[in-house]
C-alpha cells in the first residue's frame, strides 16, 4: 500500500575518520523507501578518506549536501547539521551505524504531527549477536500530561532495571526541527562526548507536547569489541567533562521546575557513568566501590573529609587523581589509631578551627553517617554544608 507523506526529513551524519564503515552507513540512508530526505554529511575535519567518500556520494544524489569543517567534536558537528537542516523533522545516523530500508517510512506511517517519534534500537556485536532494545513505555501517543505522569518519574533512570527507561540516543528519533534547534542553542558551548545525547534529549522531554512511541527497531548501533575501553572513557578529562554534563542538566532541570523529580535519577545516571570509568584503574572489580560525590560539590570547593576508613581513603585517592576539590582537613573520631602515609588525620573537634565550604561524610553505613550528621550540626554546621552519599543507598 502506498503511503503519501509531505514531511521532509533532514538526516544528519556527523563524520570523523569513519572510512571503514561509512559506505555501509550512507548506502543504508540512500536506499530508504521514504525518499523525501535532506541528507547532510558533516565532515568534522577527517584526516582519512571520509571527506572524499562524502563528495563522491554528493555527485551521485542531489539530496546529499556535504559540509567540510575543522574538527570540533560531535556536539559541534551535530549542531552544524541542525543549523543547515531544511527538514520538518531532523534525525541522526552515526557514521559507523546503519538503518533498515523502511526506517523513515515506518516511523512516519501513522504520524499525527507529534513533536518526537521514538523507536527502538539494535545493539550489533556481530551477525550472530544482535540485541534489540525497545523503549520502556507502551506503544502509542502521549500528550503533555501523560508524558509528565508516565515518563518523567523514571525516564532518565529506572532503579528496577538499573538503567534509563528511555534511551537518549538522538539516532532513534525524529524531532521537529524547531525543538531540536532550541535545545542545541541552549547547550551551545558544551564540550562532551559521553552524555552528548543526554544533554539534548532529556531537557527536550520536559518541553515537548506530543510523543509517539513505536515498539519496533530500525537502527543498528555497532558495538565495540568486548573488553575494549572507549576513548572517551580513557580521556584524562573524563571527570571534568562528566561534571560539566551533570551541572548543565541540573541547571536545566532546576530552570524548568523539575529538579525534585529528576534529582535522584540524575545522580544514579552519573554513578553509572563513574562505574564505567573504573575499568581504567587497577582496582577495577565486579564489586561496588565508594565513589567521591563530586556531582554534589562545586569543583574546587574547600572540603573537610570526615572518616578515614575504607571510604575516606578511597575518596582521598580519587581526589588526588582527579582534583575534585581541596581537602583542607581530614578527621576521624579514632584519629589516634589511624596512620595514612603522607596524611595527618585529626579529631573532628578541629572542624571548629577551619573555614570550609562543605563537609563530606566518608562513611558507607546510613545509620552511622546520620549520627555523624547530628554531631556536626551540634558543631554549628548547616544542613546544606553536609554531604553524604552511598553507592548502595540514597543521599540524606
Amino acid at each position: 500500500m502506498e503511503v503519501k507523506h509531505e514531511s521532509l526529513i533532514s538526516v544528519i551524519v556527523p563524520i570523523y575518520n569513519a572510512e571503514s564503515y561509512l559506505r555501509q552507513c550512507i548506502d543504508s540512508i540512500l536506499k530508504q523507501t521514504y525518499e523525501q530526505l535532506d541528507i547532510l554529511f558533516v565532515d568534522d575535519g577527517s584526516t582519512d578518506s571520509s571527506g572524499k567518500i562524502c563528495d563522491e556520494y554528493r555527485a551521485l544524489d542531489p539530496r546529499v549536501r556535504v559540509i567540510h569543517k575543522r574538527n570540533e567534536g560531535l556536539m559541534k558537528a551535530r549542531k552544524t547539521g541542525v543549523n543547515y537542516a531544511k527538514g520538518d523533522y531532523v534525525t541522526f545516523v552515526d557514521a559507523d551505524d546503519w538503518i533498515e530500508p523502511n526506517t523513515y517510512l515506518s516511523m512516519l506511517k501513522n504520524n499525527k504531527g507529534c513533536d518526537v517519534i521514538i523507536c527502538g534500537i539494535y545493539r550489533y556485536y556481530s551477525p550472530e549477536d544482535i540485541k534489540q532494545e525497545l523503549p520502556g513505555y507502551k506503544e502509542g501517543y502521549y500528550h503533555r500530561q501523560s508524558i509528565h505522569v508516565q515518563m518523567l518519574p523514571d525516564m532518565l533512570w529506572k532503579k528496577e532495571i538499573n538503567k534509563w527507561n528511555l534511551d537518549p540516543s538522538l539516532c532513534t528519533k525524529l524531532f521537529k526541527k524547531e525543538l531540536l534547534f532550541e535545545e542545541f542553542e541552549h547547550a551551545d558551548g558544551m564540550d562532551c562526548y559521553f552524555g552528548e545525547d543526554t544533554v539534548i534529549f532529556f531537557p527536550l522531554m520536559l518541553r515537548v507536547n506530543t510523543i509517539q512511541i513505536l515498539s519496533q527497531s530500525y537502527y543498528y548501533h555497532r558495538q565495540r569489541r568486548k573488553g575494549e575501553i572507549p576513548p572517551y572513557i580513557q580521556d584524562e578529562n573524563f571527570f571534568d567533562r562528566i561534571y560539566q554534563v551533570y551541572q548543565y542538566l541540573k541547571g536545566e532541570f532546576i530552570k524548568l521546575g523539575y529538579w525534585n523529580i529528576m534529582k535522584n535519577q540524575l545522580e544514579h545516571f552519573y554513578l553509572n557513568a563513574l562505574e564505567q570509568k573504573r575499568v581504567c584503574y587497577e582496582e577495577a572489580s565486579g564489586k561496588l566501590q565508594p565513589v567521591f560525590p563530586f556531582w554534589m560539590i562545586p569543583k574546587g570547593a574547600e572540603v573537610v573529609l570526615y572518616g578515614a576508613g575504607k571510604v575516606g581513603k578511597a575518596y582521598v585517592k580519587q581526589n588526588e587523581r582527579n582534583h575534585f576539590c581541596r581537602i583542607i582537613l581530614w578527621t576521624d573520631q579514632d584519629c589516634q589509631n589511624i596512620h595514612v602515609p603522607g596524611y595527618y588525620v585529626e579529631h573532628p573537634e578541629k572542624i571548629k578551627d577551619v573555614n570550609y565550604d562543605y563537609i563530606v561524610i566518608a562513611i558507607d553505613i546510613r545509620e552511622t553517617a546520620a549520627k555523624v550528621k547530628e554531631d556536626l550540626k551540634r558543631y554549628g554546621v548547616s544542613d546544606r554544608q553536609i554531604i553524604w552519599h552511598s553507592i548502595r543507598q540514597s543521599s540524606f
